[in-house]
């Protein structure tokens, strides 16, 4: 049983409008961008694939979400799929580190990590000066 949740659509083999677009680095995946974590029911591969899917799982939730926003308000909705627009760089990287998140939250190591606590320490100190 996993301990990040089943992702309808993507784990069941579903169709999902435009899936090939963001490209993730599985290569690296595969290459040991995880280090091992001892005695898991699953292996760091199995924690990585599973919070790739989930975390593009959560992709398509919003950008469905903001594009019926746009379109109703009559704007024109984001382009998260060329990255020679600055939300599809942003989202890339966003899915990226919700992906580094799911994976943290089962103790398996990634390298968006150290990142990830950077930006938390950047944007607490911004709140509070």
């Amino acid at each position: 049983r996993s301990t990040l949740g089943s992702v309808p659509g993507v784990a069941r083999g579903k169709k999902m409008k435009n899936n090939n677009i963001i490209k993730f680095p599985i290569d690296r995946i595969k290459k040991g961008v995880f280090k091992p974590v001892p005695n898991h029911q699953m292996t760091q591969m199995e924690y990585g694939l599973e919070a790739v899917e989930m975390a593009i799982h959560l992709f398509f939730l919003l950008e469905e979400e903001l594009e019926k926003i746009a379109l109703s308000e009559g704007k024109t909705p984001m382009n998260f799929r060329e990255t020679d627009h600055g939300e599809a760089r942003d989202m890339y990287a966003i899915v990226n580190l919700m992906s580094a998140m799911l994976i943290r939250k089962v103790g398996v190591d990634h390298m968006l990590h150290d990142h990830l606590d950077e930006i938390y320490d950047l944007i607490m100190s911004s709140v509070h000066d």
